[in-house]
């Protein structure tokens, strides 16, 4: 360290330490192990056995055989896809290391963290509340968050004012103005975003971006979860973690695949002999190769931290160094924010995991409810809105969810996260994606390469579009 230091003196060069040393302090860690043999072959990765039912080997092929190609070119370290349809699971692919340090498999069971992902969770549980009567999307924050938009805010009589008329449906449709809400508090405090409680106080002390409610959808990067979460809470009174985990996860059977907010345990089996299950996150990006991204935003093109998800995002400034942040393994790869609850950010899940939950929002044929327990019509609004004109055809986002085109309708609905990772449902087929990753990139070609070949491979999806 010191010799780097003095290198860097001397050549008056800047030089990120902790990347230097971080492979060699895993390495070092790796030889005090005596129970992970040698060498574990993960070039093949791991599937569900051929005599599953329902899956569809030839599918599974393609899927590895791509992955072994991206992996050849450095665009992988580990992944996970997986497909459901009409409830079955016909791939199930888990490939590569958990980390790029260490000698442990990723399993279809290893936890990765799917960053926006983890909206179409907040958003689903919205709507179930909605659906049993307990939320209207009608409704404002403040009718069930009092301080959201009270006189302890600190905020002048027109700024209350503007907040108070902010309803569930905007918020959802990415229309309330907070879509920057408490990106000064992380600047001020990068650690504050891992704290769930100043997160939710730095939703009540923001004001709306323009004086209010805007028409045009604003992506709330991280504000959506915070001011959805924060809300439900209020509403159930239960911790808004522990509602994911006994209206989703437990139902599902995925008390152990879909996590917002990590068990410390975990964390620290990470890099232990025995591992954690915890896939760690690494990034083919540098800031100036994200820096590089600025100018497209001061032109008016899309960018930031999800822009291949086609949001309309707002351009440089705030956005800019968040975008950096959300790229940051050193950050993500934390403790304090993998078990933190970060709504619109760290849910921790497997792909299999995801799949599941997509898939438990689709109704089956002459079923009244999903497994989950969402109606048809329910499942309907999450895509499309209240009516048939509460969005737009050409929207990306439906009530929470982004829309993908399936030829000449937006059927599909799901969320894409910050790096690749992605997961969507179709109604009109039954079927389910998932794909997770942990090194992330800016254009996400490793995503768009896998969906080419599930997309081909199934005919009920040849028509997907909209992921670019």
């Amino acid at each position: 360290l010191n010799l780097l230091r003095g290198l860097g003196s001397v050549l008056s060069t800047k030089h990120s330490y902790l990347k230097s040393m971080t492979p060699f302090a895993y390495k070092a860690l790796l030889r005090t192990s005596n129970e992970i043999p040698e060498e574990v072959d993960v070039s093949l990765g791991r599937r569900r056995s051929r005599g599953s039912k329902g899956i569809n080997c030839t599918l599974e092929d393609r899927v590895l055989k791509a992955l072994v190609a991206m992996e050849g070119k450095g665009l992988i370290g580990g992944a996970q896809v997986a497909v459901m349809q009409h409830g079955l699971c016909t791939c199930d692919v888990a490939f590569g290391r958990e980390s790029p340090y260490t000698r442990h498999p990723v399993t279809s069971k290893t936890l990765f963290n799917v960053f926006s992902v983890t909206k179409g969770v907040v958003a689903a549980l919205v709507h179930l509340y909605v659906q049993r009567g307990k939320l209207a999307y009608g409704d404002t924050i403040g009718q069930h968050w009092p301080q959201f938009c009270d006189a302890g805010t600190g905020l002048d009589s027109k700024q209350r004012a503007a907040k108070a008329a902010i309803t569930v449906r905007m918020v959802l449709r990415h229309q309330s103005g907070l879509h920057d809400a408490g990106s000064a508090a992380m600047k001020e405090a990068p650690f504050a975003l891992a704290s769930w409680d100043d997160m939710l106080r730095a939703m009540e002390k923001s004001a709306a971006s323009g004086g209010g409610p805007d028409e045009e959808s604003r992506y709330h990067y991280l504000s959506f979860g915070w001011l959805l979460g924060g809300l439900l809470e209020k509403i159930d009174g239960r911790p808004f973690a522990e509602m994911v985990r006994d209206e989703i996860a437990r139902p599902l059977g995925l008390v152990d695949q879909l996590v917002i907010g990590v068990d410390p345990a975990c964390v620290e089996r990470c890099f232990t002999d025995s591992g954690g299950g915890l896939a760690v996150i690494t990034s083919s990006l540098d800031k100036a190769q994200l820096r590089a991204q600025r100018p497209a935003a001061a032109e008016g093109g899309v960018t930031g931290a999800e822009s291949s998800a086609g949001a309309n995002q707002p351009a440089g400034g705030a956005l800019e160094s968040d975008m950096l942040m959300l790229m940051s393994p050193t950050l993500f790869n934390h403790p304090k924010f993998r078990t933190g609850v970060i709504p619109s950010a760290n849910g921790h899940c497997s792909a299999r995991g995801l799949a599941t939950f997509f898939g438990s929002i689709l109704c089956g044929p002459g079923d009244d409810e999903s497994r989950i327990g969402f109606t048809a019509k329910t499942a309907k609004i999450m895509r499309d809105g209240e009516d048939a004109f509460a969005v737009e055809d050409t929207a990306k986002f439906g009530y929470g969810f982004q829309r993908f085109d399936m030829g000449d309708t937006a059927s599909a609905f799901g969320h894409a996260g910050v790096g690749g990772s992605l997961a969507f449902c179709d109604p009109a087929s039954g079927t389910s994606v998932a794909i997770t990753l942990n090194k992330l990139s800016l254009h996400c070609e490793p995503t768009k390469l896998l969906l080419d070949e599930i997309c081909d491979e199934l005919p009920e999806l040849r028509t997907f579009s909209g992921y670019s």
